[in-house]
């Protein structure tokens, strides 16, 4: 089985994390996954283990509604109501 592995961009492509800063409390306090070093600067996630700490903590209707391209920013949703007519 390949594992996939997610970095940085990813994580705040899918809406996981805002900023660096906020991902490392998490890894520190909040037990989010530590990742991998590829590089002196560069860490990735595993896939699984990101999903699984999504599910402990209760996102995973958010984790579906996002592989599904559903997830949308509620501000969005609220401007797009104003404007229909």
């Amino acid at each position: 089985m390949t594992v996939k592995y997610l970095r940085y961009a990813d994580l705040a492509e899918r809406q996981i994390v805002n900023n660096r800063t906020t991902l490392t409390r998490w890894i520190d306090e909040e037990g989010f996954p530590a990742g991998i070093m590829l590089g002196p600067n560069t860490r990735a996630w595993a896939n699984d283990q990101v999903d699984a700490w999504l599910e402990s903590r209760g996102v995973t209707n958010q984790l579906q509604r996002l592989r599904s391209g559903r997830l949308t920013n509620a501000r969005v949703r609220k401007r797009d109501r104003r404007l229909e007519p």
